[in-house]
C-alpha cells in the first residue's frame, strides 16, 4: 500500500479490496447529525474516497462487515460499529487518536470486550447496548475522560463489574436490562454522576443503598424494577430533579420524605396501579397533585376509599344486562332474548349504561356496554386502569357460532377480540371474570364440556398471539408494552375460581352471591385513601343528581379552586367523572352524569340505523337554523350526504342535539363529541358547514389513491399483537383530518379512509382493518417534494402518537415504501423496515407505555445527493450504476429550483424504463 493513500486518504486512489461495505459518513466540512436518522449505503472504499475527495470523515458508521478504518477515517471523532462479525479484529481502532465517541451496538462480546477499547483514552462517550457482556476489562479505568457510559441490555446477573466504578469522571451511566440484583459500593466513587438509567432490573429485594450516596444526581430513572417500596436513603438525593419509578406493579406507598426533596420537578408513576398513597389515579397527576394530595392530608383525617368500576363487555344477546339487573336485585332477573322481539330491540343497551352495586365491604360501578358494534365507539369512556373486565358468554350463541364456523372462531369472536377492547389500551389489568349466561340452553352434561371447550380455545388464542408476537416484534420485543395478563403463560387466561355459570333459573342465587364475593374481593384491590376534605368535594359533585352537568363556579365558589381541581382530576382519571381541564370550550363544566354523555355520543349511531331515520323523519317538522329553512326535503339530502359520505350538516346535528338529547347546551354538545373523536369540524364551504364522521360512513375508498399524482410518498403502519378494534381506525381518521396545514385544503371521508386535497398535492389516509394495517400517503408533483415529504412526516408521526397513546400495548412497524419504485410503476416496490432514518422512538426503552415519536433530522437529506434504490441494486456493487437523485428514495425537506429542476430531469429519462415495468 502506499505512503501516499495511507497518509492521505482523502485523494482519489485505487484500493485494490472490491469489498461492498454498508457504511454512512459524515465530512468535517458537514454538519453533523444523529446516528439514529443516518442512511447507510453499500460502497467499496474506493467509492467512499471518490466521494470525500479533498475532505476528512470525522462521523462514521459501519454495520457488518468492517472497512479499514485506519485507512478510510484516522481522523474521524465519532464511530459507530453495528453487527459486526465475531472473529472481526478491532486493532486497527487504536489508531483513531482523535476517537471521542465510540458506539458498539448490537455486537457479540460475550468473550469479553476487546481490550482496544481500554486505550482509547481520547474517548467521552461509550455505548455498549446490546453486546451480550458478562464482564468488562480492568482496562477500561485508564478511560479517565469518559463522560458517558451506556451498558443496557448486557448480562451483568453476576454483578456490575467494579470497574465502572473507577470511571470517576462519569456524567451519565445507563444500566437499563441489565439483570442486575445489587450494586456495588464502588459506585460511590461517582461522585460527579448526574444521571442514573437502572430501569428493568430486578431490585425486588430492594433498591441498593449506594444510589442514595450518589448525591449529585438530578435524573434517576427507576421503571419497572419489581420494587415493592422506595427506600429512605433516596432523601438524601437533594439535587434530584426528575425520578421515575413508574411499572413498578407492587409498589403501594409514595413517602412523604421523598416528596421533601425540594429539587424534585418530576414524579413519573404510570403503571404503579397498586398505589394506596397517594391513591394511583392522583399519582397520575403528576407531582403536584401528589404534593397537594400530602398537604390535604397534613391538614385532616384520611378516609379509606373501596370501589372500582367492572367493565361489562360481550356479543350482544349474551346477557349482560341480566347480569347487571340480578346483580342489583339479588335474583335472576331476565331480560327477553328473542332476536326476533321487536321489545327487546328497544331495549338493548345504547353505548354504555352505568350502574352502582354496593358489596360487603366496597362499592361497584357496573359499566354495561352495548353489545352491538355501532355502539364501540362509545367504549373509550371506559378504558381505565383501574376496571375490573368482565366477559359474558353465551353458551348458547358459542354452540351456534361454533357449528357455522368451528369453536377457535366462536371463541375469538365472543370473548378473545372483546380482550383487545380492555387489555390493549390498558395493558396492566388483572385477570378477567368470566359469566357464561344461558346454560339451559345445554344439557348438564354439556355443560362442562362446552366450558373446557372455550377456556382451552381461549388459552390457545392467547398462545398464538404470544408467537405471532415474537415473530412479528423480533429483536424489538422489548421495546413494546406487554399485556400482563396474557402475557403470563403459567396461568389461565381465565382463573377457574373466576368463572361463572348462569342460567334462567329464576331461583337461582347462590351463583350471584358467589359473583358478588369475586367483585367485593377485586374492588377492595383498588382500596385507597383520601384527605377528608377531598371526600366533601366528592360527595358534593355526586350528590347533584338533579343537575345534567355542573358548572365548575359552583365547585370554586363552595371549595378552593386549587383543591377543588384536584380532587376533579382525580376523579375525571377513577372514571366517576369527566372534567376536560385542557380543552378551553370545556373546562368550566363537570360532567358527572355519566349516562348522558353516553347518549350524545350516541345519537348519531344506531343499531337499527334506517328504521330510526324512518321514524324521526315520520315526526319531522320545519325548523330555522342560521337564517335559513330546513324543510323536509333539505331534511332528507342532509340524511343522505350523512349515511353514504359521512358529511353532518351543522344543521342536522343542530336539529338531533335539539330535539333528542337536551341535557347539555348545543355548543357544549358538539365539544364533548369532539372530543371523543367522533367527528371532525367545522368544515366551512360556501354553501353551508358541516362535521366530518368516518364512523358513519357507508362508502369505501376504492384504489385510485394509489396512482394519484406524479409522485407517491408512501409508509405503511404494521400493527402486530391484540387487534386494534375498528372504531380505533375510525378515531384515527378524525385524529389524521386534524393535521394543519398552510394551504387551502378540502377533505373527503371514507369509512376505510380519507383524503386532504392542498391544490397540486394531497394526503391520503387507508386504513386496512383485516390486515391491521394503514398507509399514509401523498400524491404530489415534482415542484412540491420537499414539502410533501414533510407532510408525509408529520401526518405519520401525528397518527403514531396518537394510535400508540390510546392504544398502549400497539406494536407498530413503520415500513417506508421506495418512491422511485413506485414511479416505476412497480408492482412489488422495494421497502425500508423501521429505517435508521426513520423510526418511532419511545420514551421508555421496554415495559413502558408507547410514547411514541418519529424522530427525524431534516439536516440528514437537505440538499440534493446521489443515491440508490435498494431493490435495484440488491446483491450487487453500485460501481458503474446510475444513481438516483435522493429525493426520490429517502425524506428532503428543502430543494432549490435548481435541484428540484435536475430531478425533473431524472423522471424524464426513466419514462421508458416506466412504461417497460407497468407493461411487464
Amino acid at each position: 500500500m502506499s505512503e501516499k493513500l495511507k497518509g492521505s486518504p482523502s485523494k482519489k486512489a485505487v484500493y485494490s479490496d472490491p469489498t461492498v461495505y454498508r457504511v454512512s459518513y459524515r465530512l468535517s466540512t458537514q454538519e453533523s447529525v444523529s446516528w439514529l436518522i443516518d442512511s447507510l449505503q453499500d460502497k467499496t472504499v474506493d467509492e467512499v474516497f471518490n466521494d470525500v475527495g479533498e475532505g476528512s470523515i470525522t462521523q462514521f458508521k459501519c454495520k457488518g462487515r468492517m472497512p479499514p478504518l485506519n485507512i478510510l477515517c484516522p481522523m474521524v471523532k465519532e464511530l459507530q460499529l453495528e453487527n459486526i462479525p465475531e472473529n472481526c479484529q478491532l486493532e486497527s481502532l487504536s489508531s483513531l487518536t482523535q476517537l471521542e465517541w465510540l458506539g458498539l451496538r448490537d455486537n457479540n462480546f460475550k468473550e469479553g470486550l476487546p481490550e482496544v477499547v481500554g486505550a482509547l483514552t481520547s474517548l467521552t462517550w461509550l455505548h455498549l447496548i446490546c453486546c451480550q457482556l458478562q464482564d468488562l476489562p480492568e482496562s477500561l479505568s485508564s478511560l479517565t475522560q469518559l463522560k458517558v457510559l451506556d451498558l443496557s441490555f448486557n448480562n451483568f446477573k453476576e454483578g456490575l463489574p467494579e470497574v465502572v466504578g473507577a470511571l470517576t469522571s462519569l456524567t451519565e451511566l445507563y444500566l437499563n436490562s441489565c439483570q442486575l440484583q445489587d450494586l456495588p459500593d464502588s459506585l460511590s466513587s461517582l461522585t460527579q454522576l448526574k444521571l442514573l438509567w437502572l430501569s428493568i432490573n430486578n431490585f425486588k429485594e430492594g433498591l441498593p443503598e449506594v444510589v442514595g450516596a450518589l448525591t449529585s444526581l438530578t435524573r434517576l430513572r427507576l421503571y419497572s424494577c419489581q420494587l415493592q417500596d422506595l427506600p429512605d436513603s433516596l432523601s438524601k438525593l437533594s439535587q434530584l430533579e426528575e425520578l421515575d419509578i413508574s411499572y413498578n406493579y407492587e409498589l403501594t406507598k409514595i413517602d412523604e420524605k421523598v416528596m421533601a426533596l425540594n429539587k424534585l420537578q418530576t414524579l413519573d408513576c404510570d403503571g404503579c396501579t397498586k398505589l394506596i398513597s397517594p391513591p394511583y389515579a392522583v399519582c397520575q397527576d403528576g407531582i403536584d397533585a401528589i404534593q397537594e394530595y400530602f398537604n390535604a392530608l397534613s391538614q385532616g383525617r384520611e378516609i379509606e376509599v373501596c370501589n372500582a368500576p367492572v367493565a361489562i363487555v360481550g356479543n350482544s344477546l349474551a346477557g349482560k344486562t341480566s347480569i347487571v339487573k340480578s346483580l342489583r336485585q339479588g335474583k335472576r332477573v331476565l331480560s327477553k332474548r328473542s332476536e326476533s322481539d321487536v321489545s327487546f330491540i328497544d331495549e338493548a343497551t345504547r353505548g354504555f349504561e352505568v350502574h352502582d352495586l354496593e358489596l360487603a365491604a366496597s362499592t361497584a360501578n357496573l359499566i354495561d356496554h352495548g353489545g352491538q358494534n355501532v355502539y364501540h365507539i362509545a367504549y373509550q369512556y371506559a378504558l381505565k386502569e383501574n376496571n375490573i373486565p368482565l366477559f359474558v358468554v353465551s353458551f348458547k350463541q358459542f354452540l351456534e357460532i361454533s357449528h357455522k364456523k368451528g369453536s377457535r372462531v366462536a371463541a375469538k369472536e365472543m370473548c378473545w377480540d372483546w380482550m383487545s377492547h380492555l387489555y390493549l389500551s390498558c395493558p396492566l389489568l388483572g385477570p378477567p371474570l368470566l359469566v357464561f349466561t344461558h346454560a339451559d340452553a345445554v344439557s348438564n352434561q354439556s355443560v362442562q364440556v362446552c366450558q373446557d371447550n372455550f377456556l382451552e380455545e381461549i388459552d390457545q388464542l392467547r398462545r398464538n398471539m404470544l408467537a405471532e408476537e415474537s415473530e412479528f416484534c423480533g429483536e424489538k420485543q422489548g421495546e413494546f408494552q406487554k399485556v400482563l395478563h396474557l402475557s403470563n403463560t403459567e396461568a389461565s387466561v381465565f382463573h377457574p375460581e373466576e368463572v361463572f355459570i348462569f342460567s334462567d333459573d329464576q331461583e337461582e342465587t347462590s351463583n350471584i352471591e358467589n359473583l358478588k364475593l369475586a367483585l367485593d374481593r377485586r374492588c377492595k384491590m383498588f382500596r385507597t385513601k383520601i384527605p377528608g376534605a377531598w371526600n366533601e368535594i366528592t360527595k358534593f359533585v355526586t350528590n347533584q343528581t338533579d343537575k345534567s352537568f355542573i358548572n365548575l363556579s359552583l365547585i370554586e365558589e363552595k371549595f378552593s379552586i386549587e383543591e377543588s381541581h384536584t380532587v376533579l382530576r382525580y376523579m375525571h382519571n377513577t372514571g366517576s367523572i369527566l372534567w376536560y381541564n385542557q380543552i378551553n370550550s370545556l373546562q368550566p363544566y363537570v360532567f358527572h352524569q355519566i349516562h348522558h354523555i353516553s347518549e350524545t355520543i350516541t345519537l348519531l349511531f344506531h343499531h337499527r340505523a334506517e328504521e330510526k331515520w324512518r321514524e324521526r323523519l315520520a315526526t319531522f317538522t320545519s325548523f330555522w337554523y342560521q337564517d335559513r329553512v330546513i324543510n323536509e326535503t333539505k331534511y332528507k339530502k342532509m340524511v343522505e350526504d350523512f349515511a353514504h359520505d359521512g358529511i353532518l350538516d351543522s344543521a342536522l346535528l343542530y336539529y338531533l342535539l335539539k330535539k333528542e338529547s337536551a341535557k347539555f347546551p348545543w355548543e357544549v354538545s358538539v365539544e364533548l363529541l369532539k372530543s371523543f373523536k367522533v367527528l371532525h369540524g367545522p368544515v366551512q364551504n360556501p354553501s353551508k358547514e358541516y362535521y366530518l364522521i368516518p364512523f358513519a360512513c357507508q362508502s369505501s375508498m376504492d384504489g385510485s389513491w394509489e396512482t394519484d399524482g406524479d409522485l407517491q410518498l408512501r409508509l405503511e403502519i404494521q400493527f402486530g399483537g391484540l387487534p386494534i378494534p375498528i372504531y380505533g381506525f375510525h378515531l384515527a381518521i378524525v385524529k389524521f383530518l386534524s393535521v394543519k396545514t398552510s394551504l387551502p385544503s378540502t377533505m373527503k371521508v371514507r369509512n376505510n379512509g380519507a383524503t386532504i386535497y392542498h391544490g397540486e398535492s394531497s394526503t391520503h389516509f387507508i386504513h386496512f382493518f383485516a390486515e391491521q394495517k394503514v398507509t399514509v400517503q401523498v400524491s404530489t408533483s415534482t415542484q412540491l417534494l420537499a414539502t410533501s415529504w414533510k407532510r408525509l412526516i408529520e401526518s405519520t408521526q401525528l397518527i403514531l402518537e396518537y394510535i400508540t397513546s390510546t392504544w398502549k400495548a400497539s406494536r407498530p412497524s413503520v415500513n417506508v415504501v421506495c418512491p422511485h419504485c413506485l414511479y416505476l410503476r412497480d408492482l412489488h416496490p422495494g421497502t425500508f423496515v423501521d429505517p435508521d432514518w426513520l423510526c418511532p422512538v419511545f420514551s421508555k426503552v421496554a415495559g413502558g407505555p408507547m410514547k411514541c415519536k418519529i424522530k427525524i433530522d431534516a439536516k440528514a437529506f437537505s440538499g440534493f445527493q446521489s443515491t440508490f434504490c435498494s431493490k435495484r441494486t440488491a446483491g450487487h456493487t453500485t460501481t458503474g450504476m446510475p444513481t438516483i437523485p435522493s429525493p426520490l428514495v429517502y425524506p428532503c425537506y428543502s430543494l432549490s429550483v435548481e435541484e428540484t429542476q435536475k430531478v425533473t430531469e431524472y423522471l424524464s429519462k426513466v419514462i421508458p424504463q416506466r412504461h417497460a415495468i407497468s407493461s411487464g
